[in-house]
C-alpha cells in the first residue's frame, strides 16, 4: 500500500525524510508487536485457556483489530504459561476438510510428499505422539469455515491434549458457536479496539522502534486517526503510514490533522 500515492522508489524516500530505518506501521515481517491492555488481556486469557480444561476458545475481535497479528505473535512465543505447549497456527478459511488436515499437518511439521499428502490420520498420530511426550497442542485457527469446525470437533473428541482457538468477528461468533455442539467446553476471549490513549501510545512506540526520537504526529492528528479508524489497529496502521508518505512529499515538519484526513481519503479511493 505504500506505493499507492507515489512510485515505489519515491515512496521509500519518506523513510529517509523522517530518519527511519524501517516502515513503522506497515511491517509485514519480523518480531515487532505492540502490546496494549487489549492485547495483554487476550494473551493472559489464552494462557489461562491453555492450562484449563476447556477444549475450545473463541478469540472474538471486530474486523481489522489485530487478531491475526496477535495469533502470529503467540505462535512465536515459547509456550504459554507453565504448560509444555506446542502452539500451531493455520488459516481456517479452507473449504475442504482435506485441505484443513494438510494445513494443520504442515504446521505440526509432518513430512509428506506429493504422492502421499498429509491426511487426518497422520495428524491424529502426531497429536498422539505429543501426548505421549507430555506436550499439549494448542491449535490456533485464523478465520473460520464450517469444514474447519468439523475437523476440529473430530480431533477434539479423540485427544485430551488438544485445544483449539478460533478467531472470529462478533457476528461470526453468533453463527459458529453453536456448530461446536452443546457438549463442547468453550471459552470466549475478547480483543477490543484500541482506545484513544492506546492509539497515541502505539504511534509513539512503533516510531521509536524504527529509530524515531521525536514526536511526528501532533495531538490533534493522533486523536483524528483514532476517530477515523475507531481504534482498529490494521486501519490505523495503514492511515499512519500513508500520513508519513504525504507529510514527506510536502516537506512538513510534523503530521497534522489535515494530513491524516487526506491519507484516509486517499486510502478509501484506492480501495
Amino acid at each position: 500500500m505504500i506505493g499507492w500515492f507515489l512510485g515505489v522508489g519515491a515512496a521509500m524516500g519518506y523513510l529517509r525524510y523522517w530518519a527511519l530505518f524501517n516502515k513503522p506501521f506497515a511491517r509485514t515481517e519480523g518480531d515487532y508487536f505492540f502490546s496494549a491492555p487489549p492485547q495483554r488481556e487476550a494473551i493472559a486469557g489464552l494462557s489461562y485457556f491453555a492450562a484449563s480444561g476447556f477444549g475450545t476458545a473463541f478469540l472474538v475481535a471486530p474486523p481489522r483489530c489485530g487478531a491475526s497479528w496477535l495469533m502470529r505473535h503467540v505462535g512465536r512465543m515459547h509456550g504459554l504459561g507453565d504448560c509444555a505447549t506446542e502452539v500451531v497456527l493455520t488459516t481456517g478459511l479452507h473449504h475442504d476438510c482435506g485441505d484443513v488436515a494438510a494445513s494443520l499437518g504442515q504446521a505440526l511439521a509432518i513430512h509428506s510428499n506429493i504422492e502421499e499428502p498429509v491426511t487426518l490420520e497422520m495428524v491424529d498420530l502426531a497429536i498422539r505422539a505429543s501426548e505421549a511426550d507430555g506436550v499439549h497442542v494448542l491449535w490456533m485457527i485464523d478465520g473460520l469455515h464450517p469444514c474447519t469446525i468439523t475437523t476440529a470437533r473430530s480431533l477434539l473428541a479423540s485427544h485430551g491434549n488438544l485445544s483449539v482457538v478460533l478467531s472470529v468477528t462478533p457476528d461470526e461468533y453468533c453463527r459458529f458457536a453453536s456448530l461446536l455442539g452443546r457438549e463442547a467446553q468453550t471459552l470466549r476471549l475478547d480483543l477490543d479496539p484500541l482506545c484513544v490513549e492506546e492509539t497515541i501510545s502505539y504511534l509513539g512506540h512503533a516510531l521509536a522502534d524504527v529509530g524515531c526520537r521525536r514526536t511526528l504526529f501532533d495531538d490533534g492528528a493522533a486523536v483524528r486517526l483514532h476517530e477515523l479508524t475507531g481504534g482498529a489497529i490494521a486501519d490505523l496502521s495503514l492511515a499512519a503510514e500513508a500520513s508519513l508518505v504525504i507529510g514527506a512529499r510536502y516537506g512538513l515538519p510534523m503530521i497534522t490533522t489535515p494530513i491524516v484526513e487526506a491519507s484516509l481519503e486517499s486510502l478509501t479511493q484506492a480501495a
